[in-house]
């Protein structure tokens, strides 16, 4: 940054530039003469000069900030692993079995067999393939809810006169909806809820979640029934030759023709983390939602990509900026309703899904995008070093500003509030904004990736991201405690794809370098050492006469990595580029190493043999032990409804409320379950034998040599 703000870089033209431009590649034009007499004068060429300090000195950034990467790393594992030590949570004692036998829904039958072998259980949860069902229960009670809170008056008015013609096609649009509207809407859900009621399908189950008394008995299950995927999906042993790792005959489940079932157990997830309703989703169809879900995040960019692309050409530089602020506004809104259609089976897995679709779609908006568009010769033009940092300051003061006022937080309080028509939608207004961990980790991650990106030319965009890091921080934490809604725990997953994304900004920053370095004159410039005449002294500011080369735009090229020396480069300028060739592909292969080889190795292993591994120690403190706040969540299936301070419980509740992955009025309860809509005979539609259509979770008791204990 010395550098550039010194008279050896632009001369008495730092002065005149703006304030933070001054530590910048940012060079004006100026006018050159092409002989000694001056009589070939260039009025707008931008000279400024190469200085291989500037390579050396972001060759040590980039080191420092790998090491940085290494250590951050190593330190946020040792933090996961205090964190699981620190707090008892229900996946510390907790299974899932994701192949039960379809023909066992009894939760006894799994308690005897976990007990007998591991020992004593406390609770399992038998989840049926209800999905839809359970999503047309929750549907149903909203329009209930909906049709018993309009006003009588009104009611009676629409069942009198009837609905305008022109009301309909407002409503199917979500405008004007009154009682009637929901009235039919509920009617037509209950017919689709006796047909799912009467498939046999929803009696069959497609996971069952195990929690044991002690940490202990969850470790010994998992080390001794953890198979490879493939053992597991041919139900045969095939892999024992080769890794050696075998479950044991007694570990196999009995299924009720006397044939054995090699179970597919896992760690479960946490309690609150679990999507109940897409549960029953097999693997060829959530694949399949990936597939169709990134492809459509494809098109939209492709599509972005090459509009911008066909602005540029015509030179609409208006509308180049104004497409692509409107392409970061909406992009990111296309993409959580394209990713709210993916059906995930946690928490954690829509967020990680989301993160990359916002991570992709922001790095290319905001960075490679207008990249691709700006003209070599333009590389350290004012304008496009100032762009940089209208960036970068948004994110620093403008983004913390706006989610610190929260306005469409409070205009929902206390605007849309006094239009409620049930306490449920007034609870809903006064419950928090809504927020997603994975937008945040996207903010924070393109603000590094832009100043690694540009870092090159703008330096000064590194000290910027650190007060962005700073105040996102402190904002983000208060507004976690004061404004946003809770959100589930989602485990480190995510937290290690941020690691991986920020560890791509650093490669990318090493092949920006290496393009950039390799561009030096960007207009084709280039000093020579003949000096001018004194007599032509008066028609440039430089000493010495320049010639015109040519510069090979490398954004076009396809040599990404080696890029062959060029006449025109200096001695200095080809060491620089040779070295960044090395670090570039030195770095690529340990990034490839340590983001992807260990998932590799992880993916293999999980195919042969299992990949489980115990984090941290085990605290010895008994499940039944704790109580009140502290009680262990059992897995209940709940599913959430739009409009509802708390989910729906979608089970019987037969087991301590403060086991409840969520808190809520005692009182409160019975209004919360679906439960009782089907299977309660004092409800409409309801019926006892409806019960086998929903999920079980069964809370089993201590044996007295144990409570002893």
């Amino acid at each position: 940054m010395q550098y550039f703000a010194s008279d050896a870089y632009r001369g008495d033209a730092s002065q005149d530039m703006p304030f933070l431009l001054r530590w910048s590649a940012a060079c004006k034009d100026e006018a050159v003469c092409l002989d000694p007499s001056c009589a070939e004068v260039v009025q707008d060429a931008s000279v400024c000069p190469f200085d291989d300090l500037l390579a050396w000195t972001d060759l040590a950034v980039l080191l420092a900030l790998c090491v940085g990467m290494i250590i951050k790393s190593w330190h946020q594992a040792k933090q996961v692993e205090q964190l699981d030590e620190s707090e008892q949570t229900a996946q510390d004692y907790s299974i899932v079995v994701h192949d039960p036998s379809p023909d066992c829904t009894d939760p006894k039958k799994y308690e005897e067999f976990f007990r007998e072998r591991f020992g004593p259980v406390r609770f399992v949860t038998v989840a049926r393939r209800n999905g839809r069902l359970i999503k047309a229960l929750a549907l149903r009670r909203h329009c209930r809810d909906r049709a018993q809170n309009l006003s009588e008056q009104s009611k009676a008015h629409q069942e009198r006169v009837g609905a305008p013609w022109w009301q309909r096609p407002l409503q199917l649009l979500g405008f004007h909806r009154d009682a009637r509207y929901w009235t039919a809407y509920g009617d037509q859900l209950s017919e689709q809820i006796d047909e799912l009621l009467r498939e046999e399908t929803v009696h069959e189950p497609c996971k069952i979640f195990v929690s044991f008394e002690t940490e202990e008995s969850q470790r010994e299950c998992l080390q001794a029934m953890t198979d490879g995927l493939l053992n597991v999906v041919l139900d045969e042993d095939v892999t024992s030759c080769v890794t050696g790792h075998q479950v044991g005959d007694e570990y196999l489940w009995t299924n009720s023709d006397g044939s054995k079932n090699r179970l597919f157990v896992e760690e479960a997830p946490e309690a609150n983390d679990v999507i109940w309703a897409n549960l029953e989703v097999s693997l060829h169809e959530r694949l399949l939602d990936l597939v169709v879900g990134f492809g459509l995040c494809a098109a939209l960019l492709i599509g972005v990509f090459f509009s911008i692309l066909a602005l540029s050409r015509n030179e609409e530089s208006f509308s180049v900026g104004l497409f692509i602020s409107g392409a970061n506004s909406f992009l990111p809104i296309f993409l959580k309703a394209i990713n709210e259609q993916e059906r995930h089976l946690t928490e954690g897995s829509k967020q990680s899904s989301l993160l990359l679709k916002l991570v992709v779609s922001r790095w290319m908006t905001t960075a490679l995008i207008q990249n691709i568009i700006t003209p070599v010769a333009d590389t350290v033009a004012p304008d496009t070093v100032a762009r940089i940092r209208d960036i970068l300051i948004a994110d620093a003061l403008a983004s913390p500003v706006i989610r610190l006022l929260d306005a469409p937080g409070r205009f929902e309080r206390l605007i849309l509030s006094q239009f409620a028509s049930t306490q449920n939608e007034m609870d809903a207004h006064f419950a928090g904004s809504q927020w997603s961990l994975a937008e945040r980790y996207t903010d924070m991650t393109k603000s590094i990736f832009v100043a690694m990106f540009y870092m090159t030319v703008f330096p000064m965009g590194v000290w910027i991201t650190s007060l962005a890091m700073v105040s996102n921080f402190w904002v983000d934490k208060y507004c976690i405690l004061r404004v946003w809604a809770p959100k589930p725990a989602l485990g480190g997953r995510i937290t290690q794809l941020n690691r991986t994304y920020i560890a791509l900004a650093l490669f990318v920053h090493f092949m920006t370098a290496l393009h950039t370095y390799a561009a030096w004159p960007f207009d084709g410039f280039q000093a020579t050492e003949t000096p001018i005449e004194v007599d032509a002294a008066d028609d440039t500011n430089r000493e010495v006469t320049y010639r015109r080369v040519d510069i090979p735009d490398h954004k076009t090229s396809a040599k990404w990595f080696l890029l062959s020396d060029e006449d025109f480069m200096t001695e200095e300028q080809r060491e620089v580029v040779d070295v960044f060739n090395v670090m570039t592909l030195l770095f690529f292969i340990l990034f490839l190493i340590i983001y992807f080889g260990d998932e590799a190795v992880l993916s293999v292993k999980a195919l042969l043999r299992g990949n489980y591994k115990p984090v941290g120690q085990s605290q010895g403190i008994p499940h039944s032990t704790l109580k009140g706040d502290q009680a262990i969540d059992a897995y209940t299936p709940v599913v959430d409804v739009e409009g509802y301070k708390y989910p729906l419980l979608v089970c019987e509740l037969s087991f301590p409320p403060d086991h409840l992955p969520f808190t809520v009025p005692e009182g409160d309860l019975e209004e919360l379950s679906l439960w009782a809509d089907v299977c309660d005979p004092q409800r409409p539609r309801g019926s006892a034998r409806h019960k086998d259509c929903f999920s079980v979770v069964a809370h089993f008791d201590l044996p007295p040599q144990v409570t002893q204990v």
